[in-house]
């Protein structure tokens, strides 16, 4: 699959609201750069309405964008120009395998992403993954819904998960996920390619959820059925804006909300069963 690259350059101020904003649509990253940032889509996913949605933001946030064609043959190299590790304070560093190793944290993850979503560089992994240090994972079952890369499923095995299922609609994401997980050594994780009806497991303990506003408010009552009770679901993806209607959807469903996080324009949302 090609891919088509922006790069945006931005004010400042600007940055963070252009990201949340165009994280609406179908782009699957976004690298931070002095004066702007890269994002990437699939080119047979920049409709009209997606143009006309940037030209409409370009009139409220001024803003130059160069486009360029990214085929899937240089997507590694892009990623090793681009992609810088990630450090969340002593607690985990997220890295590519080209990088020397990090010290001083308690946890390390190797990444190497390719096509796939979910590098800890974009403010809801981030926010996940941070939150992770708070969760008992302990001999638990969990499941990590959109996996992405499947950093948050490796993680939670390095914090003692016995079992993960790590779930994702996107064929090529699975693979990365699978190739991640042989780079971290983990032993407990299964990856499944398709949608939440497709993991007919219940009873997890914990339920990672990092995906977009949509598809969780749509997948609510699901994950209630999928976790025990007094089980744990981490819901991310969500823009600060739209966080009155997330926690009614998830008080409806039959949560309750235990510790809220905000960064940039977004929110993660911790909540038991």
């Amino acid at each position: 699959m090609n891919y088509i690259k922006f790069t945006i350059k931005t004010e400042e101020a600007h940055k963070d609201i252009l990201i949340a904003l165009l994280s609406q649509y179908t782009f699957e990253a976004f690298e931070e750069t002095d004066g702007g940032f890269f994002t990437y889509i699939p080119e047979n996913e920049l409709t009209e309405e997606v143009i006309k949605g940037m030209e409409e933001l370009q009139n409220r946030f001024p803003y130059t964008k160069q486009k360029e064609l990214i085929q899937p043959q240089n997507w590694n190299k892009v990623w090793e120009e681009s992609f810088q590790p990630i450090i969340i304070g002593d607690f985990c560093a997220v890295r590519a395998s080209f990088h020397q190793i990090m010290a001083g944290v308690a946890h390390e993850i190797v990444i190497d992403p390719k096509m796939a979503f979910g590098t800890g560089h974009h403010e809801t992994t981030y926010m996940v993954v941070n939150s992770m240090k708070d969760i008992n994972f302990t001999a638990h079952k969990v499941l990590d819904y959109g996996c992405g890369t499947g950093i948050l499923a490796i993680l939670a095995e390095k914090l003692g998960a016995t079992h993960t299922d790590a779930l994702d609609i996107d064929p090529a994401a699975c693979e990365n996920a699978k190739e991640n997980t042989k780079l971290n050594n983990s032993q407990h994780i299964d990856i499944h390619q398709g949608v939440l009806d497709n993991i007919q497991d219940v009873d997890y303990d914990v339920i990672l959820a990092n995906i977009n506003r949509n598809v969780i408010l749509a997948s609510l009552s699901t994950l209630y059925d999928k976790l025990k009770t007094g089980g744990t679901l981490v819901v991310s993806g969500i823009l600060s804006k739209d966080r009155a209607m997330l926690d009614t959807a998830i008080k409806e469903a039959g949560f309750s909300i235990q510790n809220v996080y905000s960064r940039s324009g977004w929110v993660c949302e911790i909540v038991t069963k």
